[in-house]
Protein backbone atom coordinates (compact mmCIF):
# COMPACT_ATOMS: atom_id res chain seq x y z
CA UNK A 1 0.00 0.00 0.00
CA UNK A 2 1.32 3.44 -0.95
CA UNK A 3 1.00 6.12 1.72
CA UNK A 4 0.16 9.54 0.31
CA UNK A 5 1.08 12.62 2.37
CA UNK A 6 -2.16 14.51 2.92
CA UNK A 7 -3.72 17.20 5.06
CA UNK A 8 -7.20 18.46 5.84
CA UNK A 9 -7.41 22.11 4.82
CA UNK A 10 -10.96 22.81 5.99
CA UNK A 11 -14.56 21.87 5.31
CA UNK A 12 -14.54 19.38 2.48
CA UNK A 13 -11.09 20.37 1.19
CA UNK A 14 -7.98 18.21 1.50
CA UNK A 15 -4.47 18.37 0.07
CA UNK A 16 -2.37 15.44 -1.08
CA UNK A 17 1.20 15.25 -2.36
CA UNK A 18 1.84 12.78 -5.18
CA UNK A 19 5.31 12.15 -6.58
CA UNK A 20 6.08 11.26 -10.20
CA UNK A 21 9.12 11.13 -12.49
CA UNK A 22 7.58 13.21 -15.29
CA UNK A 23 4.50 15.27 -16.16
CA UNK A 24 2.83 12.37 -18.02
CA UNK A 25 3.13 10.10 -15.00
CA UNK A 26 1.93 12.93 -12.75
CA UNK A 27 -1.22 13.31 -14.89
CA UNK A 28 -1.85 9.55 -14.67
CA UNK A 29 -1.28 9.48 -10.90
CA UNK A 30 -3.67 12.39 -10.30
CA UNK A 31 -6.31 10.73 -12.50
CA UNK A 32 -5.80 7.41 -10.67
CA UNK A 33 -6.09 9.19 -7.30
CA UNK A 34 -9.31 10.87 -8.48
CA UNK A 35 -10.74 7.54 -9.63
CA UNK A 36 -9.79 5.91 -6.33
CA UNK A 37 -11.49 8.61 -4.24
CA UNK A 38 -14.57 8.57 -6.48
CA UNK A 39 -14.80 4.77 -6.43
CA UNK A 40 -14.33 4.72 -2.65
CA UNK A 41 -17.20 7.16 -2.18
CA UNK A 42 -19.43 5.11 -4.47
CA UNK A 43 -18.57 1.81 -2.75
CA UNK A 44 -19.31 3.36 0.64
CA UNK A 45 -22.65 4.58 -0.75
CA UNK A 46 -21.72 8.18 0.04
CA UNK A 47 -23.94 10.49 -2.02
CA UNK A 48 -21.05 12.72 -3.11
CA UNK A 49 -18.51 12.94 -5.92
CA UNK A 50 -14.91 14.14 -5.77
CA UNK A 51 -13.93 17.33 -7.59
CA UNK A 52 -10.16 17.58 -7.71
CA UNK A 53 -7.82 20.36 -8.74
CA UNK A 54 -4.13 19.65 -9.17
CA UNK A 55 -0.99 21.67 -9.74
CA UNK A 56 1.93 19.67 -11.10
CA UNK A 57 5.29 21.06 -10.04
CA UNK A 58 8.29 19.88 -12.04
CA UNK A 59 11.85 19.64 -10.67
CA UNK A 60 13.84 22.78 -11.39
CA UNK A 61 10.67 24.78 -11.95
CA UNK A 62 10.14 28.16 -10.38
CA UNK A 63 7.45 27.08 -7.91
CA UNK A 64 6.63 28.11 -4.39
CA UNK A 65 4.43 25.88 -2.25
CA UNK A 66 1.94 28.67 -1.50
CA UNK A 67 1.54 29.52 -5.20
CA UNK A 68 1.16 25.85 -6.17
CA UNK A 69 -1.55 25.46 -3.49
CA UNK A 70 -3.40 28.54 -4.80
CA UNK A 71 -3.29 27.16 -8.34
CA UNK A 72 -4.50 23.73 -7.20
CA UNK A 73 -7.29 25.41 -5.22
CA UNK A 74 -8.35 27.44 -8.28
CA UNK A 75 -8.32 24.24 -10.34
CA UNK A 76 -10.57 22.57 -7.76
CA UNK A 77 -13.10 25.39 -8.01
CA UNK A 78 -12.97 25.16 -11.81
CA UNK A 79 -13.53 21.39 -11.53
CA UNK A 80 -16.51 22.00 -9.22
CA UNK A 81 -17.95 24.54 -11.67
CA UNK A 82 -17.68 21.96 -14.47
CA UNK A 83 -20.00 19.63 -12.55
CA UNK A 84 -19.88 16.75 -10.07
CA UNK A 85 -16.81 14.55 -10.32
CA UNK A 86 -14.67 16.99 -12.27
CA UNK A 87 -10.87 17.01 -12.47
CA UNK A 88 -8.63 19.88 -13.56
CA UNK A 89 -4.83 19.76 -13.74
CA UNK A 90 -2.32 22.53 -14.46
CA UNK A 91 1.43 22.49 -15.04
CA UNK A 92 2.16 26.21 -14.66
CA UNK A 93 5.85 26.26 -13.74
CA UNK A 94 7.40 24.12 -16.48
CA UNK A 95 9.16 25.68 -19.42
CA UNK A 96 6.96 25.13 -22.45
CA UNK A 97 4.24 23.68 -20.23
CA UNK A 98 1.15 22.32 -21.88
CA UNK A 99 -2.08 24.20 -21.19
CA UNK A 100 -4.30 23.06 -18.35
CA UNK A 101 -5.88 19.68 -18.82
CA UNK A 102 -9.60 19.47 -18.33
CA UNK A 103 -11.18 16.11 -17.71
CA UNK A 104 -14.94 15.69 -17.96
CA UNK A 105 -16.87 14.70 -14.85
CA UNK A 106 -16.52 11.00 -14.07
CA UNK A 107 -19.50 8.74 -13.65
CA UNK A 108 -18.79 6.43 -10.73
CA UNK A 109 -20.47 3.15 -10.09
CA UNK A 110 -21.29 2.67 -13.77
CA UNK A 111 -20.86 -0.74 -15.34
Amino acid sequence: MVRIPRAHIGGDEFAAVLFAVDVGEAHRRVATFHRGVSDGLAQAHVPAMACIGACIVVPGGDAEVAMAMRIADQCMYEAKAAGPGGLRIRVPFATGAAPASVFPPMVVGAA
